[in-house]
Parts: C-alpha cells; sequence; structure tokens
C-alpha cells in the first residue's frame, strides 16, 4: 500500500514507512477496512487528507515553491518560521495580558463556554517557562494489534483494558485534531490582534509560524521531534485541574496562536474525563499506557483528518446557529461518555460516513436536545443503551 499524494512533496520516509504498515500508535484502533483497490489503508488515507492541507497551508503562508522530500527543502521554510517566531515574540511582548484576555474570550465564543462554567488561567511566557518535566516521555510496551469489538461479550481483564486504550488513543487524537482549529483562529480576531500589539505584519507572521510547524510532525522523524520535546522545545502546554470549582484550565503558551491551541485543547480534556471508566485504577493504567509524549504526535499527524470527517457528520444547525454551537459541546461530551466498545463503533462507523453512522449521531443529537428540553444535567446517563431498541429499521449499533 502507498499514500496516492497530489503533490511532489513527500513526508519523511520513516513516517511513511510506518503508515504504510500500519506501525503507529493508533494502530489499535479499529478503523474501517477500505477495499483492496484503493491501494492504501485507512491511516494512509487520513494522512494524505491532512498533509494535503499542511502542503497548501505552508505553500499560502510562506510565499515559497521550493518541494520538500523528508528533510530536503525544509531548511528555506524552517528559516522564515524561526524569523518569524522572534519578530512574534517582540511584538507580543508588551501586550501580553490584552493578548491572554483575547485569547480566553474568543475560545468562550468559539466553543460556547459560558461565563462562570469554567476558569482560566492562561499566560504568554518566554520559552524557558514552560516546564516540561512533568511529560511523559516512557515508553512502555504496546497492546498489540487493534482492538477485536466484533465479539457480543468482552470480559476478559487484558481485553477490556485495551478496548479502554482504544478509546482513549482516539479521543486523545480526536482532541489534537480540534484543537488544530486553534493554529489559525486568529483570522476571527484580525483588527483585534493589529490594534493590540500596533503591526498589521503579526497575522503574517502568525501564519509563516504555524504552517510551518504543522509540516514539521510530516518531514522530521520521531526521533528528531522527541529530542526537540525533550529539550524543551514546545510551544505550550495545558492542564485541568477538576478540584476547583469550577473547574480551572491552565495553558501556558509561547505566542497567542499556540494558547488557543492548548486553551480548545484543555476545553475537551475537560469534555473527555465524562467518558473515563468507571474503575478509576483501570483509567490510571490506561493514561499511563496512552498519554505519552511520543504517541502525541501521531494524534497531530492524524487526529485533524479524523476530527473533520466526525465533525462533518454533526448536524448542520449546531455548526451554522451561533445560538446553538453550545450543543456540539454536549455532543462531544456524549460521544465521549459511550462505553468503550460501543464508541468505538460508532467512530469507526462515523468515520466512513456511512448511513449508520449517520443515523447514530442523529440519535445522539435526539439525546442531547432530550436532556435539554427536560432541563436535565446532560449527560447523566452511560449512553449503554442508546442505539438498542431500535425501531426505525436501522438496526441496532451492535448486531
Amino acid at each position: 500500500m502507498a499514500i496516492n499524494f497530489t503533490t511532489n512533496d513527500r513526508p519523511d520516509k520513516g513516517v511513511q514507512e510506518k503508515l504504510q504498515l500500519e506501525e503507529t500508535p493508533l494502530k489499535i484502533i479499529p478503523f474501517p477496512k477500505i477495499e483492496e483497490e484503493s491501494n492504501q489503508n485507512f491511516q494512509e488515507l487520513l494522512a494524505l487528507e491532512r498533509y494535503t492541507q499542511v502542503i497548501e497551508k505552508i505553500r499560502r503562508y510562506t510565499n515559497l515553491d521550493t518541494t520538500i522530500i523528508g528533510k530536503q527543502g525544509l531548511n528555506q521554510y524552517m528559516g522564515k518560521m524561526m524569523d518569524s517566531v522572534y519578530k512574534i515574540v517582540e511584538l507580543e511582548a508588551s501586550h501580553r495580558t490584552e493578548l491572554e484576555d483575547l485569547g480566553i474570550n474568543l475560545v468562550k465564543k468559539e466553543m460556547g463556554i459560558p461565563d462562570g462554567a469554567v476558569q482560566f488561567d492562561a499566560k504568554i511566557v518566554g520559552f524557558s517557562q514552560i516546564e516540561t518535566n512533568d511529560f511523559n516521555m516512557e515508553k512502555p510496551e504496546e497492546p498489540q494489534n487493534p482492538v477485536n469489538i466484533e465479539q457480543e461479550e468482552i470480559n476478559d481483564e487484558s481485553e477490556i483494558f485495551k478496548l479502554e486504550c482504544a478509546k482513549r488513543r482516539c479521543i486523545n487524537a480526536i482532541i489534537q485534531g480540534a484543537s488544530k482549529k486553534g493554529h489559525y483562529m486568529y483570522h476571527y480576531v484580525e483588527q483585534e490582534v493589529n490594534d493590540i500589539v500596533g503591526d498589521n505584519s503579526i497575522i503574517g507572521l502568525y501564519g509563516t509560524m504555524m504552517s510551518v510547524n504543522d509540516a514539521l510532525y510530516w518531514h522530521l522523524p520521531d526521533s528528531s521531534l522527541e529530542m526537540m520535546a525533550a529539550e524543551g522545545s514546545v510551544a505550550g502546554k495545558e492542564e485541568v485541574d477538576r478540584e476547583t470549582n469550577p473547574p480551572t484550565i491552565k495553558v501556558r503558551a509561547i505566542n497567542f496562536p499556540a494558547l488557543i491551541h492548548e486553551l480548545i485543547k484543555g476545553v475537551l480534556e475537560l469534555f473527555s474525563h465524562q467518558g473515563e471508566p468507571e474503575d478509576k485504577d483501570l483509567f490510571v493504567k490506561v493514561m499511563q499506557q496512552e498519554d505519552l509524549l511520543h504517541k502525541e504526535m501521531w494524534d497531530l499527524r492524524l487526529g485533524p483528518s479524523m476530527w473533520d470527517r466526525i465533525r462533518s457528520q454533526f448536524p448542520e444547525e449546531i455548526l451554522v446557529d451561533e445560538t446553538l454551537v453550545e450543543h456540539q459541546n454536549y455532543l462531544i461530551t456524549e460521544i465521549f461518555k459511550l462505553p468503550a466498545k460501543t464508541f468505538l463503533i460508532f467512530i469507526r462507523e462515523v468515520l466512513t460516513g456511512s448511513e449508520k453512522g449517520k443515523k447514530y449521531m442523529a440519535k445522539l443529537m435526539k439525546n442531547v436536545y432530550e436532556n435539554i428540553n427536560q432541563n436535565e444535567v446532560l449527560l447523566g446517563d452511560s449512553g449503554e443503551d442508546l442505539f438498542d431498541n431500535d425501531d426505525d429499521d436501522g438496526g441496532e449499533l451492535v448486531e
């Protein structure tokens, strides 16, 4: 199998080989099967969709047309990126507080976060002020092969563990994919940013920096990315404190676009905790297995395409009606709350855009509306029986 590229650009050979062999951290997810004549597996299909976007953006924002094959041709782009990073730091230096407030308000508006629902502790800081010593860089032995979701009952502890690992891996990829939108959300507030920093060139600098950064995940080998992270070369981090009331999302980032990216991650991470298994010891083991830095780079590569496909199945009204934007959060959380096996079957169908997937998504949205209409606390049930007793000729989720 091979990726059917649309340009002469090519990612790092090691990245291509891992995709071809499906030897990535996402291999545990039971992705849809593709007809053999397509000559690529589903991970390669996701990669092609994302890589095409990345190349289009790097050309648009840098105004360079140098072909990139692995690291070859990359230096020119990296030079422009580093120039942009230092100029951004200089322009933002005396306006960080205003940009922090703008970023928080932008994310609250775009994600429909009501005032008082979440506390935000978000700061733009220097490169050396982002703590990386708590990043989990271990590489435990990984569960082999995709988890089997075709079994009627799964009671074996090791298989239950694999199910939860697959769900967590998928959720992490979705979170990274959705938060990638934050890289370019500065476009929504261009005039406000220009007014704050007093220099209209900053918008172009943001585009150069973020587009090249996205490309690095494809054109640098995994070992180089891991080394950069270990040395502290990160643009931001987030953490969620659920012990406060309301919960606190803490973000540290080196500039405005990175701040927005981390804020979105934090919000979605908060939602994702609704989907934890009841067995908290089990969930700790799952996080130790899946919340690892070397796996995050693959979430960043394939997560955006997964998120695009999932979000494309959302009901149109909650995507276009600004008064219903908060409903997207309810729907996302309903998805996260599905039991692991149900969740994985649901995701597989939605990723292919199948009629079953559309039906399942509609049922979840119906559940959201019913909870809203009944003025109940949303997401109070497990969702385990959501697709049972189907009366509309659609069949049950687990057949």
